[in-house]
């Protein structure tokens, strides 16, 4: 029978929009068409709402982070206030607002030493120049860990804190999406979870990579000995007593591993509470000769001539790891 025109045949049904017989195969999804315009304009709005997203995270991060430095910079401050230590104190705003936007810088160390003419047997002007030259290098070791330490301990602050509050967010955005479902939740909230995800890894993580905890205790221990080798320089130059070399001991010592030298008391000396297991072994004098003063000062520094600062880049965070022990643990 041929076609005709006045009426014309049913059109053939589309494969795609006929509907699924019970017990048929499922359909292919079909892909959504993305124009450029579509995508630039996708691209622009998770950009938006990833940055509304860092950046208040990166404020509170270092206002938090300045706030400890103050604390840090004003407690070490306590420790070097003192007649030996001559502080330039660093201006403190007054109204806290404006403080929270800044970061403060540990007070610059300086300090005269005045010899004693009571002092037998009486320094040279030249032991005096070395002695004063021993010392101002103490005062800006001492500055140089003092500040190396208040902005480990503002970072370690920080970072604890912001792990914290960024965990907890992942853990508010989790509960809304698995109340309706990873395929059926909202891309927005998506996203939020997978930065804030990643947001809180790097936090947990910057502890251990740059080792905040063993640079900070290693600024600490620096720290305090070189006020007490201060002290002893400030003592000398008072009343003349001081350490200076007994004898060398021929101990066996661990490879690489510089040992603190031992000390030890005569009958008009203290002890002193120094490590013991050394190269060298070191008496207080109560007349101590100017010379042997000297090259136990110098001793003392070299021991202690090191920058604390290490680092450990194994400890990036693995994030196909946590998403897989995410994924499992659904």
């Amino acid at each position: 029978m041929e076609n005709d025109p006045n009426n014309p045949s049913p059109a053939e049904p589309n494969p795609a929009e006929a509907p699924t017989q019970p017990g048929s195969a499922p359909t292919q999804p079909v892909l959504k068409y993305l124009a450029a315009s579509d995508v630039l304009r996708n691209v622009r709005t998770y950009t938006y709402l990833i940055a509304g997203f860092l950046i208040p995270l990166l404020l509170l991060t270092y206002i938090l982070s300045s706030q400890a430095q103050w604390y840090a910079v004003k407690r070490l401050e306590e420790l070097t206030a003192g007649r030996c230590f001559a502080n330039k104190q660093t201006p403190t705003p007054q109204r806290q607002w404006y403080r929270i936007g800044l970061k403060p810088d540990f007070p610059i160390l300086e300090g005269k030493l005045q010899f004693s003419s009571e002092i037998s047997p009486q320094p040279t002007q030249n032991a005096r120049d070395r002695i004063q030259c021993q010392f101002e290098e103490l005062l800006n070791r001492t500055q140089h860990h003092g500040a190396g330490l208040s902005k480990l301990f503002g970072f370690y602050t920080s970072s604890v804190i912001m792990s914290g509050l960024t965990s907890a967010v992942a853990a508010i955005v989790l509960l809304f999406i698995t109340s309706s479902g990873w395929n059926h939740a909202h891309n927005y909230a998506k996203a939020i979870f997978l930065v804030s995800v990643a947001t809180s890894g790097y936090y947990v993580a910057f502890p251990k990579l740059f080792l905040l905890e063993e640079n900070i205790a290693a600024n600490r221990e620096h720290f305090l000995q070189y006020i007490a080798l201060t002290d002893e320089v400030c003592s000398y130059a008072a009343t003349g007593q001081g350490y200076v070399l007994k004898a060398s001991v021929t101990a066996a010592a661990p490879p690489n591993t510089p040992a603190a030298p031992q000390k030890t008391a005569n009958s008009v000396g203290q002890n002193s509470p120094h490590t013991t297991g050394s190269v060298e072994e070191f008496v207080r004098m109560r007349h101590a000769d100017p010379a042997a003063f000297i090259a136990y000062m110098d001793s003392e520094l070299r021991h202690w001539n090191t920058i604390a600062v290490g680092f450990d880049t194994s400890k990036n965070p693995d994030f196909k790891k946590l998403f897989d022990e995410g994924l499992k643990s659904r």
